[in-house]
């Protein structure tokens, strides 16, 4: 998505004045009411001067460790759903509780999340503290219904998960 996120500016302004290609700059880079230009014209430089100069390379490498990493638990997540779907269409997924017990908590809440993405459901309103409840939800050994954002209802049963989102009323 950025191919050029791990070059620095002086390496690409070097670049494109030794091509001798043109190039714009949008103003709106430089607006400090966008923290993304906070970030890159007041923060990084005081991190880079006053604790370390390599910083911008670090956090480079912490975030590409991020997305190996984030790669990774996917590929799990996929594992694990591919396991415990029973059947699924736009707006209901029904799982086997079992196979959702198995796995550690944490892992769980990755690999709701993943469903939630490939069932396009809405995340927006989604707080670590619904991801938390639902995940304790599932582990546990109740029997229950549940509301959650985005109008996706649960429901608990035994060995069954089903989880459905409800038509949006504004849509009729």
């Amino acid at each position: 998505v950025r191919p050029m996120l791990k070059m620095s500016k002086e390496v690409i302004d070097r670049y494109l004045a030794e091509q001798r290609i043109a190039f714009r700059t949008d103003r709106s880079n430089e607006d400090r009411r966008f923290l993304r230009n906070r970030i890159r014209h007041e923060l990084l430089p005081q991190l880079r001067s006053h604790y370390n100069e390599q910083v911008v390379r670090h956090l480079c490498s912490l975030a590409e460790q991020a997305q190996e990493s984030l790669q990774t638990l996917d590929m799990v997540a996929e594992e694990i759903l591919a396991r415990a779907i029973l059947d699924r269409v736009t707006d209901v997924v029904r799982m086997d509780r079992g196979e959702l017990i198995a796995v550690p908590e944490p892992m769980l809440r990755h690999t709701l999340t993943l469903l939630w993405r490939q069932q396009d459901w809405q995340r927006r309103n989604r707080t670590t503290e619904h991801w938390h409840r639902l995940s304790a939800i599932i582990r546990s050994d109740r029997e229950t219904a549940m509301s959650l954002p985005g109008r996706v209802n649960l429901e608990a049963r035994r060995h069954l998960v089903r989880l459905r989102r409800m038509p949006d009323p504004s849509a009729s």
